[in-house]
C-alpha cells in the first residue's frame, strides 16, 4: 500500500507539473533551442580578428602579408573610417593595426632595417595574446626582401589599453553587468505573479491607481536597489581589483542607469506574460542564461556565425559589456558609447511596451 501511495503521489506531481502548456514548452522546448543556439554560437577560438594595415599602397610585401593573413581564417579586413592607427583601435574598428611608415619593405637593408609597428588592443587579454602570436607568425612567413631574412624587419609591438594584460580588467566590467541583470530581472519578473498567487492583486486593481502607476510602482524600487548595488560593485572593482576608470564617471553612471531601466523592463515584461511564479522563474532563467553566454563574457561575439550575432545584438548585456570596457579601459569614445546606449534604451522601451500591452487591469 505504501508503494501505491508513493506512486500516486508521484503521478500527481507529474500531472501538476505538466498540465500547464506553458511549463511544458519551457521544460522540453527551451533546452533544445538553447543547445542548438549555443552549439552554433559558442566558440572560444580566436577568429575574425579585425585587422588594419597602414603602409605604402604599392608595398608588395605588405600586400603579400595581408593576403596570407586573410587566407588563414584568423583575420578579416577592418572597415575603417579612421586614418589614424591608434584611433582605429580606440574606436573598436580594428583589433590590430600594422603600420609601416614612409618606406617599403623591399627597401630594408642591413644598414637601414625597416620598423613595423604592431598595435594590439588588449581589452580581451587572452585574445590579444593570440593576435600577437598569429601576427608575428604570418609576418615571419610572408615577408622576405629579395631573399633576405626576417631579421631585416624590426617589429615593434605596442599593447594598448591593458598593457599588463590583466584578465580581471576584461571580466569585471562584464560581471558588474551580470550582477545588475540578475538582481533586476529576478526581482521584477515575479512582482505581478506573486501578487496574484498571494491574493493581493485584487486589492491593487480595485484602488484608484492607473496602469502606468502600478507598473512604475513595481519598477522604481528594483531600479533603486540595482543603482545602489551597481555603486557597491563598481567601488569594489576599483578598490579591490585596481580597476582603472579612464573615462567619465558621469557617463559611466548614465550608462549604468539606462541599462538598469532596460533590464527592469525585461523583468516586468516577463512578469506580465507569466501566470505563476514558477513560470516567471523559468522565464527569467530562459532569458538570463542565453543573455550571459551570448554577451561576450566568456565566448567572443566575433567568433559567432553571422545569423547568431543577431541574438547577441538584441541582448542588452552585450552592448553594456562593450560600453563598460570602452569607458573603463579606453576612456570612452562618446559616439561609440551613445550608439550602444541607444540600443540598450530601445530594447528597454520595447520590453516596457510589451509589459503595458500584457498587463491586465482585471483578474480574469
Amino acid at each position: 500500500m505504501k508503494g501505491q501511495t508513493l506512486l500516486g503521489f508521484i503521478r500527481k506531481e507529474f500531472q501538476q507539473s505538466l498540465r500547464d502548456s506553458v511549463m511544458k514548452r519551457l521544460i522540453f522546448l527551451a533546452p533544445v533551442l538553447q543547445l542548438t543556439v549555443f552549439g552554433f554560437a559558442l566558440n572560444n577560438e580566436t577568429r575574425n580578428i579585425e585587422m588594419a594595415i597602414f603602409s605604402q599602397p604599392n608595398d608588395s610585401a605588405m600586400r603579400r602579408f595581408e593576403d596570407k593573413a586573410l587566407a588563414s581564417g584568423w583575420f578579416k579586413k577592418a572597415k575603417l573610417s579612421e586614418k589614424d592607427p591608434f584611433r582605429a583601435i580606440q574606436s573598436g574598428e580594428a583589433e590590430v593595426a600594422i603600420v609601416v611608415k614612409d618606406k617599403k619593405i623591399k627597401d630594408a637593408t642591413d644598414i637601414n632595417p625597416i620598423s613595423i609597428q604592431i598595435l594590439i588592443s588588449a581589452i580581451n587579454p587572452i585574445r590579444a595574446q593570440a593576435v600577437e602570436s598569429y601576427t608575428q607568425a604570418i609576418l615571419n612567413e610572408s615577408i622576405g626582401v629579395n631573399g633576405a631574412q626576417f631579421s631585416l624587419i624590426q617589429p615593434e609591438i605596442r599593447i594598448l589599453f591593458n598593457p599588463r594584460m590583466e584578465t580581471s580588467y576584461f571580466l569585471i566590467p562584464a560581471i558588474i553587468g551580470v550582477i545588475i541583470c540578475l538582481i533586476t530581472v529576478l526581482l521584477t519578473s515575479m512582482t505581478f505573479t506573486r501578487e496574484r498567487e498571494v491574493g493581493t492583486m485584487e486589492t491593487i486593481l480595485s484602488a484608484p491607481i492607473k496602469k502606468w502607476e502600478i507598473i512604475l510602482g513595481k519598477a522604481i524600487p528594483s531600479t533603486l536597489l540595482a543603482v545602489i548595488n551597481s555603486f557597491i560593485t563598481c567601488s569594489l572593482g576599483a578598490i579591490v581589483f585596481g580597476m582603472p576608470f579612464s573615462g567619465s564617471l558621469l557617463l559611466l553612471m548614465f550608462v549604468i542607469f539606462v541599462f538598469i531601466v532596460s533590464t527592469v523592463a525585461i523583468g516586468i515584461a516577463i512578469s506580465t506574460i507569466s501566470e505563476t511564479q514558477q513560470q516567471a522563474m523559468m522565464g527569467s532563467f530562459l532569458f538570463l542564461f542565453p543573455a550571459l553566454l551570448l554577451s561576450g563574457l566568456m565566448f567572443p561575439v566575433e567568433n559567432m556565425p553571422a545569423f547568431m550575432k543577431i541574438f547577441a545584438e538584441v541582448n542588452p548585456m552585450t552592448h553594456f559589456n562593450y560600453i563598460m570596457r570602452n569607458i573603463i579601459l579606453k576612456g570612452g569614445d562618446f559616439n561609440y558609447v551613445m550608439i550602444h546606449t541607444g540600443i540598450i534604451a530601445v530594447i528597454g522601451w520595447v520590453n516596457m511596451m510589451i509589459a503595458f500591452k500584457n498587463f491586465k487591469t482585471t483578474l480574469n
